[in-house]
């Protein structure tokens, strides 16, 4: 590229020209796009499709992008074994200043598939009494009548037989079992295996006890294989709801002897209740009380004791608990009086089954204070009127000579006396000591003594 600066003097006319020479040099190599990562490729599925890489270029501009030529691959090297190599494939990329970058891919091809065996069968020869040499040799020349095939490459035998391992059966017979195995040029090798997966057969939903449900049982699970033995394996257990007895959730799977496994199976398993607590219970030991001066006794729980009790479930650790009382009073005398206290104790699991146990605790009050003579009996003396004065004696009698009684309980007391005759003295005079004395409900007495004369 040429620029050409030109410098004009304006007042005079003159003028001075320059010119100048650039030169613009690509020096960076172009980059690809879409290198493709070096592969490793099973031999049986070929070598990959050759890709088509793009390149670009920093000074790509008008005049065009990077070209990309593939250079080919390289011959085979790295040869372990039939099917199993290297090989390199190269490409060059170019920019429009000549400028290149090249790109290498390594493809490694193995062969990790062992031969696939068919056919085969058991053999049975009538003993000829010479261990039948000719023909256990051709069942082994044979491989047991199966065939084998390579993706990759070609197929040996072998077997395990050694001579004399033939059982000694009666007379000169006897029998062995042989493996037979085909190996490739990489050695692969391949028997006739058990590669299917067994079956299993389980209800999807059980009903079990709840006393006898145990997480490391297996319920109502089978595992069948075609060509062994299969066990019935618990994978894990779940809680999945806690709703009366609970459910849980036992995963299964079927493995056999070959280590082949199904897939797994979820079964419900729901537990069921039938049966109620069982509890017992032992009530306060029983009370007599006696009434104070106010004619009470305290026969709450908190004097007289709470009934114990124990309750257990077969299934529930966590009852629920109610414990209760009433009584029931039966009156006597004023101030005495029993109750009968019946204590019940109920529990009841979260299926809502229920058992309820009741004892009775027996609770006497009674009142064994006298009455208090508050004003004794005065005596009291009459002048003699000849006829033995009745009216006054009566009188004095009737009120009690005068005494006065209360009671803790009984409001009214009840008064008797002891009085028979006055006594004989000079004349019509006469005297008689008389007992007066006041008798509570309950037949509590106090007395005071007085006399008439």
């Amino acid at each position: 590229m040429t620029l050409i600066y030109t410098s004009i003097d304006v007042a005079c006319g003159d003028a001075l020209t320059v010119e100048q020479v650039i030169t613009r040099d690509d020096t960076t190599d172009p980059i690809f796009d879409n290198p493709p990562a070096d592969e490793t490729v099973a031999c049986a599925d070929g070598e990959p499709a050759v890709p088509t890489l793009t390149a670009s270029d920093n000074c790509e501009g008008d005049d065009g992008v990077p070209s990309v030529t593939y250079q080919g691959q390289s011959s085979q090297y790295d040869i372990l074994c039939t099917g199993s190599y290297k090989v390199d494939r190269t490409w060059t990329a170019t920019d429009c200043s000549g400028n290149t970058t090249p790109y290498t891919q390594t493809i490694t091809m193995v062969d990790l598939v062992a031969p696939v065996i068919a056919g085969g069968a058991d053999y049975t020869a009538e003993c000829d009494g010479a261990g039948n040499t000719m023909e256990l040799e051709a069942f082994l020349a044979d491989h047991g009548g199966a065939a084998a095939t390579d993706d990759c490459g070609t197929v040996s035998w072998s077997h395990d037989y050694q001579e004399g391992d033939l059982s000694d059966g009666c007379g000169a017979t006897g029998s062995v079992d042989v493996i037979f195995m085909a190996s490739d040029d990489c050695g692969n090798e391949s028997t006739i295996v058990d590669t299917g997966a067994p079956t299993l057969t389980a209800d999807a939903v059980v009903e079990v006890d709840c006393a006898l449900y145990n997480e490391e049982t297996i319920y109502g699970a089978s595992a069948n294989d075609l060509c062994g033995d299969a066990d019935v394996v618990l994978v894990s257990v779940n809680e999945v709801s806690s709703s009366c007895a609970g459910s849980y959730i036992h995963t299964y799977k079927a493995v056999d002897d070959c280590g082949n496994e199904s897939t797994t199976y979820d079964q419900v398993v729901n537990l069921i209740d039938t049966e109620a607590p069982v509890v017992t219970i032992t009530c306060p030991a029983d009370a007599a009380l006696l009434a104070d001066e106010n004619c009470s006794a305290d026969t709450s729980t908190d004097a007289l004791g709470t009934a114990t009790f124990t309750a257990t479930d077969n299934c529930d650790d966590a009852l629920t608990l109610e414990l209760s009382h009433a009584d029931v009073q039966v009156d006597g005398c004023a101030g005495s009086y029993t109750i009968t206290r019946t204590w019940t104790i109920t529990a009841t699991d979260h299926c809502g089954l229920s058992s309820s146990i009741s004892c009775d605790q027996l609770i006497t009050v009674s009142d064994e204070t006298n009455p208090t003579v508050d004003v004794a009996a005065a005596n009291e003396t009459v002048e003699c009127d000849g006829a033995g004065n009745l009216a006054a004696l009566d009188a004095w009698l009737e009120d009690n000579g005068g005494a006065e009684a209360s009671d803790n309980c009984t409001a009214e007391l009840t008064w008797t006396n002891d009085f028979d005759a006055l006594s004989d003295l000079c004349g019509a005079t006469g005297s008689a000591t008389v007992i007066f004395t006041a008798t509570d409900d309950c037949g509590n007495a106090s007395s005071t003594t007085a006399t008439f004369t």
